[in-house]
């Protein structure tokens, strides 16, 4: 209780600390502290005077001291957990984790998003759908584009514009959407990704509308959604790991995991609610309810497509679930029906914002960018190894998920212990490996705690520094980011093989299941 105790204080302190940091010290404090410190720090102490401004250069963000206190958000979650793991569950140490996650949402809600503007995006987009404009049709930037006249591919100041001509119903829409910039001029200008069209699927879009709605373009107000369905998340975990057997205690490594609190309470990513429908499609299939099941994990696979891997998993391709099968199917194609017909988008413009986000978001592709390397030796271009290697890694990662599900799985800790090896595997083999794509990794890790994941949990947080063109006696990132891939990725496939050994001392024996708790119980094939 005391390490529970105060590992929850020292984070708490971390966490208004990163407040701090986000908003930017005084003037006078961050002068003395340089006047005091090696020449060698001073670049970095003053850059805590700047805080992360929406409106501020991105080199002058104070991105390491950022970084110092994430890691030691992670120190004290690794360390606590590391405790928790040791002994058996205790309701007091539970309500502990439970309520010092809470309280670490409240303080980074009113935080400045940290190097994320999706909230915004998310906003922009469904007060275009209010205002009777399909999402899918114009980026931000449209705006931009009809008032400078270009009407073909143009490059400016490192931002690429796709550029068209309009028709004339092109240009009454752009009229309504040049009606809400000058509405929420605040609101536009904090979109840093207003020249990609809108990649966020059909039931996203239906949040953001409602959201707009409710909040207007009030950033709080959607965060404090995104950190509802957050806490929903710890809820269905603990339900999941009493059901398994296992200690509830492990909560703990997504409670009080860095990432999850910048990811959701900080920057508002929206991926909460379809994290938290997803497990609830887990708990409808572990209870053999398929039609809800399948309802539900169609519902979360309209919010982050990825999500449609694990059906598979839930609902095995037989003569029994054939039917969930072409339920889910023709419930996501309806989804997207509406927006392919509206204003006759079609599909183009849908498949155009996935492409543009792939291609410009900021990662650390690990397994993806050594496939790529290796296809640059076949082909000729950038363009052209890059999509080998995507097609090479989604035929990997399709052999991958048919060699996992071919065979029934035994109970329920096999198919949640599948379902972590499906979405594992997707990550890794992703073009977009980042933070806020690993929190759909970091619930797995509440019953199957591995080291080299909880160590990735750390060292994939190495992303932001892509967001510095140049960091101060470092060079350019052309120069450092290569090998940050290699520290990241190389510690995590090392720790991979020395994890049957390390789990040995983390995982410890589950304690006894509860009386009327069903740890195994055995699934129809």
């Amino acid at each position: 209780m005391a390490a529970t105790l105060g590992g929850g204080v020292v984070a708490a302190l971390l966490c208004v600390l990163l407040g701090r940091i986000a908003a930017g010290f005084p003037p006078e404090w961050v002068e003395s502290w340089s006047a005091a410190a090696p020449a060698s720090l001073r670049p970095f102490l003053e850059e805590l005077a700047h805080g992360f401004a929406p409106d501020l250069n991105q080199d002058d963000m104070p991105t390491a001291a950022f970084l110092a206190v994430q890691g030691a958000l992670w120190i004290v979650m690794f360390c606590t957990g590391w405790q928790l793991l040791r002994r058996p569950d205790s309701p007091v140490v539970l309500v502990t984790i439970l309520g010092f996650a809470l309280l670490f949402r409240l303080l980074l809600l009113p935080v400045q998003p940290i190097h994320s503007a999706d909230a915004y995006r998310y906003l922009w987009d469904g007060k275009s759908t209010l205002a009777g404009v399909n999402p899918y049709l114009y980026e931000p930037a449209a705006l931009v584009m009809r008032e400078r006249g270009i009407d073909k591919p143009t490059e400016i100041d490192g931002r690429f514009y796709r550029g068209r001509p309009w028709t004339q119903s092109d240009e009454q829409r752009l009229d309504r959407l040049a009606a809400l910039r000058d509405g929420n001029p605040e609101l536009y200008e904090r979109i840093t990704d207003a020249n990609l069209p809108s990649a966020d699927p059909p039931f996203a879009q239906g949040c953001f509308a409602l959201a707009s709605r409710l909040f207007g373009s009030s950033t709080l107000g959607f965060k404090s959604v995104v950190v509802f369905f957050d806490l929903g998340v710890i809820v269905l975990l603990l339900r999941l790991l009493k059901r398994l057997g296992l200690r509830r205690s492990g909560v703990i490594f997504y409670a009080w995991s860095p990432i999850v609190l910048m990811t959701f309470a900080n920057a508002g990513h929206w991926d909460s609610i379809p994290l938290f429908v997803f497990l609830g499609s887990i708990s409808l299939a572990m209870r053999r309810k398929t039609w809800e099941g399948s309802l539900v994990l169609a519902t979360a696979g309209l919010g982050q497509a990825g999500l449609l891997a694990q059906v598979p998993v839930l609902f095995r391709l037989s003569w029994r679930h054939l039917l969930a099968w072409l339920f889910i199917g023709l419930l996501v194609a309806g989804a997207f029906a509406p927006f392919v017909v509206w204003q006759n988008a079609e599909l183009a413009p849908i498949l155009n914002g996935l492409r543009w986000t792939e291609s410009q978001q900021p990662a650390l592709p690990g397994v993806f960018l050594a496939v790529e390397r290796l296809c640059g030796a076949i082909v000729p271009t950038r363009a052209d190894s890059g999509l080998l290697a995507l097609v090479f890694c989604g035929l990997l990662f399709a052999v991958f998920l048919i060699l996992r599900t071919s065979r029934p799985v035994p109970d329920h800790r096999s198919v949640l212990r599948k379902s972590f090896a499906v979405a594992a595997s997707l990550f890794l083999l992703s073009p977009a490996a980042s933070p806020g794509q690993m929190v759909w990794v970091i619930p797995f890790l509440c019953a199957f705690p591995k080291p080299s994941w909880l160590l990735l949990m750390l060292t994939i947080q190495a992303t932001y520094l892509q967001f510095h063109t140049d960091y101060s006696g470092l060079g350019s990132p052309s120069a450092v980011i290569p090998w940050v891939h290699l520290a990241v990725w190389g510690s995590f496939f090392l720790v991979c093989l020395l994890d049957p050994v390390l789990v040995r001392v983390l995982d410890r024996p589950v304690s006894a299941p509860e009386p009327d708790s069903d740890p195994d119980p055995v699934l129809p094939s």
